[in-house]
Formats: C-alpha cells, sequence, structure tokens
C-alpha cells in the first residue's frame, strides 16, 4: 500500500457512497456486490470522464479508480481531481483514490504516486482486502461493516475452472454467482472474437488491450489458467511478439472452450426479474 497522506484526515465523515470507474461490465458488477455485502452505496462511472463528472456533482467517502479506461484513464482522473481539490483548498477536503489494477503494483505504483493516489488494490479484489481498506480510510463507519465469516469453501478438482474463487469474493448466493458466471460468457466471447483477429492479424496493441479488459474478469470467476493466457497474451502484445500471439491465442482458444464446457454444466440462474439480486447474501467465506 502508498503510504498515507497527512490530508487524509479532512475528508468528510460518515460518507458511506463510493465512486467507482470502472470501464468493465462484469468488474462493475463483481465491485457492486462486494460493496453492498459490506453495507455500502456506490455509483459507477464506465471512464475517467464520467467519473469527474460524478465526482464534481456528488459527495463520496472513497473513490475506487480503474487505471486503464476510455477516453480518460485513471492517471488523468486523479489528477484532474487533484488539480480541482487545490483550487478549493480552503475548504480542506480531500478525497481518498484507491487503484484497481490486474497488473503488477510495482509496474505501476510509481505512477499511481505522482498522479496522487493514495493506494492501490489489485484485480479481482478480495473481500477481506476491500473491507480493509473501507476500515482504513473510512474510519467513522469502520465499526458498522459486517464481520465476515473464515468459512472456506472446498477448491473443485477441475482444471478449468474453480467455482470457489468466485463465492469467496462475493458470496455463496448461487443464483448472483450464476449470473455472474453467465456474463462473463457474454462478455469472453465478445473479447475473444475481438483477440483471435488482433493476435492472427499481427495487431499486436490492440491484442494487448483485449487480453486486459478479460484478464481479472476471468480470475474472478476461477477461470486461472485463461486468466494467466490472458496476461501472457497482454506482455506479448506490449512487445510486439507476434509469433508468441499466434502461438498463445491457440491456447487461448482451447482454454476458452474448457471454461465454457464446464460452466455450461452448471445450473442457469432464473429469468431477470424473478429474483432481487441484493436479497439473501448468505455468509461470507472469507477471513475478516
Amino acid at each position: 500500500m502508498i503510504p498515507e497522506d497527512p490530508a487524509r484526515a479532512r475528508r468528510p465523515a460518515k460518507q458511506r457512497r463510493i465512486l467507482v470507474a470502472e470501464d468493465n461490465a462484469m468488474n462493475q458488477k463483481l465491485i457492486l456486490r462486494q460493496l453492498t455485502l459490506l453495507g455500502f452505496d456506490a455509483d459507477i462511472a464506465a471512464d475517467g470522464c464520467e467519473a469527474l463528472a460524478s465526482w464534481q456533482g456528488g459527495h463520496y467517502g472513497l473513490l475506487l479508480c480503474d487505471l486503464h479506461m476510455p477516453r480518460m484513464d485513471g492517471f488523468e482522473l486523479a489528477m484532474a481531481i487533484r488539480a480541482a481539490e487545490q483550487i478549493h483548498s480552503g475548504q480542506g477536503l480531500r478525497t481518498p483514490i484507491i487503484a484497481l489494477t490486474a497488473s503488477a503494483p510495482r509496474e505501476e505504483s510509481d505512477r499511481c504516486i505522482a498522479a496522487g493516489m493514495d493506494g492501490y488494490l489489485g484485480k479481482p479484489l478480495q473481500l477481506a482486502e476491500l473491507k480493509a481498506l473501507l476500515q482504513d480510510w473510512l474510519p467513522d463507519v469502520a465499526d458498522t461493516l459486517p464481520a465476515l465469516s473464515a468459512d472456506a469453501w472446498p477448491a473443485r478438482d477441475d482444471a478449468s475452472v474453480d467455482v470457489s474463487v468466485l463465492q469467496a469474493l462475493i458470496g455463496p448466493d448461487p443464483e448472483t454467482n450464476r449470473k455472474l458466471q453467465r456474463q462473463f460468457q457474454a462478455s469472453a466471447a465478445e473479447i475473444a472474437s475481438k483477440l483471435g483477429r488482433y493476435c492472427l492479424g499481427g495487431e499486436s496493441r490492440l491484442a494487448s488491450e483485449q487480453a486486459h479488459k478479460l484478464c481479472s474478469a476471468a480470475r474472478a470467476v476461477g477461470a486461472l489458467a485463461l486468466g494467466a493466457l490472458c496476461a501472457e497474451l497482454e506482455t506479448a502484445g506490449k512487445e510486439n511478439d507476434a509469433a508468441a500471439l499466434a502461438r498463445l491465442w491457440i491456447l487461448f482458444e482451447r482454454e476458452l472452450q474448457a471454461v465454457n464446457s464446464f460452466l455450461d454444466t452448471l445450473p442457469r440462474p432464473p429469468p431477470e426479474g424473478s429474483r432481487n439480486d441484493g436479497a439473501a447474501a448468505g455468509s461470507i467465506g472469507v477471513g475478516s
């Protein structure tokens, strides 16, 4: 974690609304579910421009900010907010900004600090880590956060998907988990159609961007081998390694098929609207 800024003590008290800047729909739903389980309300912004407008018009206790978004990325967003706060420095308010990154923290920590961010969390977000961060930065509400059960879900032997990973992130409710798994499948299919075209067509930068989009979502649903391949594809794209992209694409395509085959064996979720998504959170299987 980046060392805290002394100005953090000047933030407004008892702010239970969180602003989330995240362009990936799967990650949006995961974070919203986690914040709901922890008793927080949240607004979602799909890019930095939307987030800046929301921040300007609202009162938020904290900003969770993806680093790589269209139009305005997380670094630019943080700098814009810090510049606006400087103009109104007499009010003594400073919004904590926490970066969300699927990359290794060391790769981007210096840029986060330079942009004015206060910390970072790896994606997918672990519920216990998110709770600890909120307790640290929002101590006025720390005592009201729910306890997290230490019970763990058994790991699955299947090599493609470990369903216990998603359960540990958002709780054990089977219908909520299945809906997110279905959304992941739809999103993965859309990204894969572009990724294959870019990998085989020598468009390295675009291939890297598509792999990055899928990486944290794959890990979140427990498709760990697929997530690892996404990370390799992202790196190969950044290094403009066309041969590696073509080779990894074959492995990716095979692994995605295995993931879909496993997820298709799980029960289908009920139709939209037949159940309140926020109902019955159940116990949360991570350490407190």
